[in-house]
């Protein structure tokens, strides 16, 4: 899904808690497919919510299986322009941490992949940052929103 546009881009997906979901999700998808997801390898939310624990971490191949394990649609989808980070950065990123397998809700959850993987391809330097000490799908949604913003406004 991260290219079905006539431009190469990178796609972030947001889902904000809601429907007695209590925690969100948020992924990424680069303009050759690479998702990015980061899940908790057991999706039972009652031990995800035992923050004070890692668990093993999973990861999904494209954002339709995000969708079914959310069970609905992004609630906030933010296109980026190919050209507009450095994918092959991010990709060199996504490999070296998909294969720490950990997941805590805290401290190493979707969205630090998400902020991170960003951040990997240069978006700190655009649109500045940090996150909150414990990102949540809120504040990747905003970040990547100011991200957009910061481009458009550069490429202008």
């Amino acid at each position: 899904m991260g290219n079905f546009g006539s431009v190469p881009e990178t796609v972030i997906y947001v889902w904000v808690p809601r429907d007695g979901n209590i925690i969100g999700h948020a992924s990424m998808t680069l303009s050759d497919d690479t998702h990015i997801s980061w899940w908790p390898n057991n999706k039972d939310e009652d031990e995800i919510k035992d923050f004070r624990e890692n668990v093993r971490a999973e990861t999904v191949v494209n954002y339709e299986v995000d969708q079914i394990w959310q069970n609905r649609d992004a609630d906030h989808i933010i296109r980026i322009k190919k050209d507009d980070l450095d994918e092959d950065a991010i990709k060199e990123w996504w490999n070296d941490f998909k294969n720490n397998r950990t997941y805590h809700l805290l401290t190493n959850n979707c969205c630090n992949a998400v902020y991170d993987a960003l951040n990997a391809g240069g978006a700190t330097d655009i649109a500045g940052g940090p996150l909150p000490n414990i990102p949540h799908p809120n504040a990747v949604r905003r970040y990547a929103e100011k991200l957009r913003e910061a481009l458009q406004q550069r490429n202008h």
